[in-house]
């Protein structure tokens, strides 16, 4: 009940012009409140709530009485001022525009950041790397089985995978790795430690990983390739 009221809430603020940047509201009460009843503090936990989900996805209001009037026509069950049934509809596609455009500005800081620094390597397909730690043993083919320890990174540093924390190196072959990963472990010789930037197409792209990683974003992954290939027979 709460999630189908949120998003119609928030369907409302999406319809009257909601933006994605977020902005200080005018307080609607100046008066001092104070919690007398249990059933106080769950009315004000719940708009609470609200406003924290409404802010955690990126949402404002800039029209604070159509965002009341919206709140009003849901709770006392009037007609709304827009369609109840395209509420889910308009709230992805508005998320996940919000999400692209965040990911790929973040994506061009980065490679600008990065592109023609000393010690910088980029290839073709705009794969970039720097060999924090040189090795001298095989490089793998794309059918070759490999060892890897991996720190995986977002644009902004969130850790979203660590292998030496979990004690647990990653294996397979190249091809089975996201694009931009396969092409950089057959060009790395075993021994080897690289910093690798990945664009959002070479990696995860719209799909992104549920809970870790944002649909289009880039990534960053420092790759220590364990093992000569072909040390795992299937």
């Amino acid at each position: 009940m709460i999630k189908k009221i949120i998003l119609i809430v928030v369907a409302f603020a999406l319809s009257f012009n909601v933006k994605a940047q977020i902005r200080q509201v005018k307080p609607l009460v100046t008066t001092p409140v104070k919690l007398a009843m249990a059933s106080d503090s769950l009315q004000y936990t719940l708009g609470a709530f609200l406003g924290q989900w409404i802010i955690n996805n990126g949402f404002t209001i800039t029209n604070p009485e159509l965002f009341r009037k919206g709140m009003d026509d849901v709770l006392l069950n009037k007609d709304l001022l827009v369609d109840a049934s395209s509420v889910s509809a308009r709230l992805d596609a508005y998320q996940k525009r919000l999400i692209s455009e965040r990911s790929t500005q973040q994506e061009k800081l980065l490679f600008e950041n990065v592109r023609g620094k000393t010690g910088v390597g980029m290839l073709p397909s705009g794969v970039a790397y720097v060999i924090l730690k040189a090795g001298n043993g095989i490089k793998p083919r794309a059918t070759d089985s490999v060892f890897l320890n991996v720190k995986g990174y977002l644009p902004d540093g969130k850790l979203f995978e660590d292998t030496y924390a979990k004690k647990k190196v990653l294996t397979g072959k190249p091809l089975t790795f996201i694009p931009g990963m396969n092409e950089i472990l057959q060009i790395m010789p075993a021994g080897s430690t690289w910093r690798v930037f990945i664009p959002s197409a070479l990696g995860y792209a719209e799909r992104g990983v549920p809970g870790l990683v944002p649909a289009y974003s880039a990534l960053i992954f420092d790759v220590e390739l364990l093992d000569s290939p072909g040390m795992l027979k299937n």
